[in-house]
């Protein structure tokens, strides 16, 4: 869920606010900054949508190893993240999860990317040429020298759009209704 308030601060969270917390779509009268034409919350009011991704537990499954072009050329090009003595498949497939990816890749044994759209078939390699052990679990396979061992999370590759659900009241800072990240543009 994802929800604006003051025409330029956005907030996100997994769980959808309660009902009880929602007010009169009148009182959203804030507009966006980036586009005037829209609403964007109020003072401490949150215009609320649901981004499309349903609320589901994280399931991996291995899709394969891919070619990876490097820095500059990435397959996964939503997020990465290095895990330098922690990192395993499942380290990765709950970070990306988390973060609202339907795929997550490890490579050369502590990097994680993320990404929304699953790998051409075209970049697929021999699963032998993912060999590099995982920094976490040294038992485990964690990609290659430019070579992704890809998973999906159990996010579904295309979901829903996104629907506005209300105008909510937020508590604020230190009591802030979506408990997720914060960005202000």
């Amino acid at each position: 869920f994802a929800g604006t308030q003051y025409s330029y601060e956005c907030f996100c969270a997994n769980t959808r606010p309660p009902d009880e917390k929602k007010s009169a779509d009148d009182q959203c009268v804030s507009r966006c900054s980036g586009d005037q034409a829209n609403v964007c919350g109020g003072p401490n009011r949150l215009s609320v949508y649901s981004t499309g991704i349903r609320e589901k537990q994280q399931r991996r499954a291995y899709i394969g190893c891919f070619v990876d072009g490097g820095i500059g050329n990435r397959l996964l090009t939503g997020l990465q993240q290095d895990f330098p003595q922690s990192l395993t498949q499942d380290v990765c497939n709950k970070h990306c999860f988390e973060k609202g990816f339907a795929f997550a890749g490890t490579q050369y044994s502590y990097e994680c990317f993320c990404s929304s759209s699953k790998p051409p078939e075209y970049k697929r390699a021999p699963d032998n040429q993912c060999d590099t052990k995982c920094a976490g679990d040294k038992n485990r396979i964690c990609g290659g020298t430019n070579r992704l061992s890809v998973y999906s999370t159990g996010i579904r590759e295309k979901q829903q759009r996104r629907a506005y659900i209300g105008c909510f009241v937020d508590g604020g800072i230190g009591n802030r209704l979506l408990t997720g990240l914060q960005q202000d543009f």
